[in-house]
């Protein structure tokens, strides 16, 4: 191996060891939870049970501002929703089938019947509680949906071996460099490199 060889491996490696750490600072980041609920008080609730988890909070009274929360750049890694009457579960619905291109937990709290609550479960809500259940339950259940959901999103963008993003993990963040570039009218710029035998 000449030096050469040795200088491209060693620049190589350096730039594995930021994609790393890069990757370590993203999972340590609190999580953003975007909170809708029609009552206000239950808001206020389940925004100070996320904002006790270290996470941030979106608040959205309505629907429509529960859409744009949800569409925005980086999507949420949460969605608390109470909204479940028809138009909520209508949302709940174009959440799902949107899951494919930003997969995100939602969690419903809301006192409804149970047939509402299968149908919730149906439709791609991950859980479902009572607006009675207590706040040390809806902690952990915040808790416990967003490190799972980030674990998963973590094994299935990033190649076991090097630890870097794969197909999957460079197409989300190409969309969201795209979209960032749209919005501000700035080029987007891509170099793709090429390391022989770097698995070997």
């Amino acid at each position: 191996m000449d030096a050469k060889d040795l200088d491209g491996q060693r620049i190589a490696l350096a730039h594995l060891v930021r994609v790393v750490r890069e990757v370590t600072r993203l999972i340590d980041e609190p999580a953003s939870v975007v909170v809708l609920h029609p009552d206000p008080a239950i808001r206020t609730r389940l925004a100070a049970i996320v904002t006790q988890c270290g996470h941030t909070v979106r608040i959205a009274s309505g629907i429509n501002q529960a859409r744009d929360a949800a569409e925005f750049q980086p999507h949420p890694d949460l969605i608390l929703t109470g909204a479940l009457d028809t138009k909520g579960r209508d949302f709940l619905i174009e959440l799902n089938a949107r899951r494919a291109d930003a997969s995100f937990p939602i969690l419903a709290i809301a006192d409804t019947t149970e047939a509402v609550h299968a149908e919730c479960l149906a439709i791609g809500v991950d859980q479902v509680f009572s607006s009675q259940t207590g706040d040390d339950l809806l902690r952990a259940a915040v808790s416990t949906s967003i490190a799972r959901h980030r674990r998963l999103a973590r094994v299935s963008h990033t190649d076991p071996l090097t630890g870097l993003r794969n197909r999957l993990g460079f197409a989300g963040q190409y969309s969201i460099a795209r979209a960032a570039s749209a919005r501000s009218g700035t080029p987007l710029s891509l170099a793709l490199i090429d390391i022989d035998l770097f698995k070997d």
